[in-house]
């Protein structure tokens, strides 16, 4: 047989959460200025996150990079070979797509815990209702955001985060074997420092949540505005119980001040009804109104709010109204001086008389219980050694990590190696630390 016929096929690579797209921005690509014909490939991730890579420097035979696949003449070990060393150096220089930082991502094979801080990953507050976080990164600019989000520049923050689903499941799991199983079950809140509509995988990582042991909730905060009425029912399909809903205003106007964006208040209401009257008239999801009262700012379009709320047909089977006291945060963004707990509490029992409707929320309407408390490897003043793992999210931090934690070090000028860390928070397993040197 002729050797030439022997050869029939073309190796390829085909990928779900990869897409390619020729770019002709050569500055793009170190040392562009020596290539100036080179086929620049823009890689984007998970829909929102990209690098760059230069197609020429994988040395294949007849490289084809169509939408989703990778193909050549080459055998397919060579490929996998080479691909590999592009995605090793492209996640390198991952970036977000919607905030312009740089971003890591979380794998099974990062060695980066998703126990220890509050940026991402898994945080058990001692009880049946376990918060998960599987990005950083927000479509808005909120004047109130207590974790500084927007796009770089309007923002401190230099780094983004967002974890693989099948981590996030896998150690999601691991936690769960031993929680107590109540009547009351368990609940995942999907509560990011970000919007979690950005996230690709968000209703697979829903689906399998909802197939863990004891798992009778998923919930999401979200504001809403990426909500589509086909992504609404798929999220429901794959087991999603209850939306949280960051309503502040029924004026646009009013919208576009606190959001720092053009806000979209027609769009979100329609999202809104379309939840009611499909799903949560039914008792089949919850919706719960869940606006910040901004001292000075918003205060006066609560009653509005409220009134929105009212009229919709799901009030008495699965909407509530969850007013939220405004805190000044350390980190935060503080356009107002927050009203102490006496006075917001008098001020929702004022507002409950007047609309006779429940305001004043506690853990019982949401199903929460005390569980089995997870123990902590150290606690605050411990002095620990620990290995740097990954940049921190603001310049001059960075994460370190031991005994399956991580710990926020500040002030922190390595990038890489040992260090010794003295412990300066330990609260539910989230961590931070100062180096010792």
């Amino acid at each position: 047989m002729d050797k030439k016929a022997l050869k029939q096929y073309r190796s390829i690579l085909e990928f779900e959460q990869l897409e390619f797209i020729e770019d002709n921005i050569k500055d793009k690509e170190e040392n562009a200025e020596d290539k100036k014909n080179a086929c620049i490939i823009k890689a984007i991730f998970m829909k929102h996150y990209f690098f760059y890579f230069n197609a020429d420097d994988m040395n294949l035979k007849n490289l084809s990079v169509k939408h989703s696949s990778i193909s050549c003449d080459d055998s397919e070990k060579s490929l996998n070979n080479a691909f590999t060393k592009v995605l090793n150096k492209g996640f390198l220089n991952l970036t977000n797509g919607i905030t312009g930082r740089k971003t890591v991502y979380i794998h099974k094979n990062s060695n980066i815990p998703l126990i220890g801080t509050n940026i991402f990953g898994i945080i058990d507050r001692n009880t049946n209702c376990i918060e998960i976080k599987p990005l950083t990164g927000c479509n808005l600019n909120c004047i109130y955001c207590s974790v500084d989000e927007g796009r770089i520049g309007e923002t401190s923050k230099t780094y983004d985060y967002v974890v693989e689903k099948d981590y996030l499941v896998q150690e999601l799991r691991k936690l769960f074997e031993l929680k107590n199983k109540t009547d009351k079950g368990l609940e995942v809140h999907i509560g990011p420092q970000g919007e979690p509509l950005l996230y690709s995988e968000l209703a697979s990582l829903i689906k399998d949540i909802s197939t863990i042991e004891g798992v009778k909730r998923v919930s999401i905060d979200t504001n809403g505005l990426l909500l589509t009425k086909s992504l609404i029912d798929e999220l429901i399909a794959s087991g999603l119980t209850r939306f949280n809903i960051s309503l502040n205003s029924m004026d646009k106007d009013l919208c576009n001040r606190i959001s720092n964006r053009n806000y979209d208040l027609s769009h979100l209401m329609d999202m809104i009804k379309y939840i009611d009257e499909k799903y949560a008239t039914k008792k089949r999801c919850e919706i719960i109104i869940a606006p910040v009262l901004i001292p000075g700012i918003n205060e006066s379009h609560i009653n509005d709010i409220i009134g929105f709320a009212k009229n919709l047909s799901g009030i008495k089977g699965g909407i509530k109204l969850g007013i939220q006291n405004f805190l000044n945060y350390q980190g935060g963004r503080n356009p107002a001086k927050q009203k102490s707990w006496p006075e917001f509490y008098s001020l929702l029992k004022i507002l409950e008389d007047k609309y006779h409707t429940r305001l004043i929320l506690n853990q019982d309407d949401f199903l929460i219980e005390k569980n089995l408390v997870l123990i902590k490897p150290f606690k605050k003043n411990d002095v620990i050694n620990a290995d740097i793992i990954c940049p921190g999210p603001y310049k001059n931090e960075c994460i370190a990590a031991t005994k399956g934690r991580c710990i926020v070090v500040h002030e922190c000028d390595k990038q890489s190696g040992p260090i010794k860390v003295k412990i300066v928070r330990d609260k539910h397993n989230i961590f931070d630390g100062i180096i010792i040197r």
